[in-house]
């Protein structure tokens, strides 16, 4: 109530996870405590949450009561490859109630946030842009945001997106990849960091040979 989520106390099975301050909850360090004065090696012994998981009293993400107003969120995905994508028509799965926006690469450019992301190079896109080529069935372009899961995965299959014609034919395989001179060039990213070029100048033991 008053925008706060209250979850219910972690269970946890009395007597496998120490006996500290609380049985519900027990404190990291009288687990550590325990773990370092019992030599469990070679003998049988239960998992910490194996009796709840047995007697179906664990509790999952799905068993905590969602807060008022929640909006539920499915990807849209591009359904060629290999193709332009021509345009997006949100208009669609806006018609379907519970449906409450579509949003695309252009709702991050209003913003002024980055679709560009990568976890070394950032040499991917959040959202395909119109106008660049899907290079896979399944590319992000776009996420459906709905009151319910079920308007999301509605709106998100409704959203038509128009694709234009193949130029070329997709390299699927190997034979293809090197009929076509195809190759990944693996040594393209290197990652560096202080005086690298110094430390070999120097002649120190880098471990390699």
């Amino acid at each position: 109530v008053g925008g706060v989520q209250k979850y219910p106390a972690p269970k946890v099975a009395i007597g496998l996870e120490g006996g500290g301050r609380s049985a519900r909850n027990p404190p990291t360090e009288t687990i550590a405590k325990a773990a370092l004065e019992k030599d469990a090696v070679g003998k049988a012994s239960h998992h910490a949450s194996g009796p709840l998981h047995c007697t179906g009293e664990a509790l999952y993400v799905d068993d905590i009561p969602l807060p008022p107003a929640t909006l539920h969120a499915q990807l849209v995905l591009a359904s060629k490859c290999n193709v332009e994508l021509k345009s997006i028509d949100a208009s669609p799965a806006l018609s379907i109630p519970g449906v409450v926006d579509v949003y695309t690469h252009k709702d991050l450019e209003k913003l002024g946030g980055s679709n560009i992301l990568g976890p070394v190079k950032k040499d991917e896109v959040c959202f395909l842009p119109v106008g660049e080529k899907a290079v896979f069935v399944g590319q992000v372009i776009g996420v459906c945001v709905a009151e319910s899961l079920e308007a999301a995965e509605l709106g998100a299959k409704n959203v038509a997106a128009e694709y234009g014609d193949a130029t070329d034919e997709p390299i699927v395989t190997i034979e293809q990849a090197i009929a076509a001179n195809c190759y990944y060039d693996y040594a393209k990213e290197t990652i560096e960091r202080g005086a690298v070029d110094d430390v070999f100048s120097q002649g120190a033991d880098t471990g390699t040979s």
